[in-house]
């Protein structure tokens, strides 16, 4: 038998938390929007058409391995680009693609938060991006 680490005892995923928040105000009466399922499709939420085409041309062309693990230097250069518009100047060498919010969460949090800090969190959107 696989004995699982000691540190998973102690393993709490946030959005687990977050989610028995809302069932409990959803029995409330609250209407609750779940937008923890990691699947936008759900809420009608499709990529853009120039995007798939980007997928179905690299796929193609047989673009199917690996990248940089910092992430694509055009995504990197366009994240720089965009944070630097808002004011934030931003290199592309400041940039870090993840594969999804969950993951980039952790990088932070293991990265700034030590065993026994507080974090309070609050989300801002930056931009809503509409239903294709």
């Amino acid at each position: 038998m696989i004995s699982p680490s000691t540190r998973t005892a102690n393993f709490h995923y946030a959005i687990r938390t977050l989610v028995s928040s809302a069932e409990a105000q959803e029995r409330a009466g609250r209407s609750i929007i779940y937008l923890n399922i990691g699947d936008p499709q759900a809420y009608g939420f499709r990529p853009p058409a120039h995007v798939v085409e980007a997928v179905a041309r690299a796929l193609k062309d047989n673009f199917t391995g690996y990248a940089n693990s910092a992430g694509l230097r055009t995504a990197r250069n366009a994240v720089a680009a965009y944070a630097t518009s808002l004011g934030t100047p931003t290199t592309p060498e400041q940039v870090l693609m993840t594969s999804g919010a969950s993951e980039a969460a952790d990088l932070v949090l293991t990265a700034l938060v030590n065993d026994g800090d507080e974090v309070y969190c609050r989300l801002r959107v930056i931009q809503s991006i509409p239903p294709s």
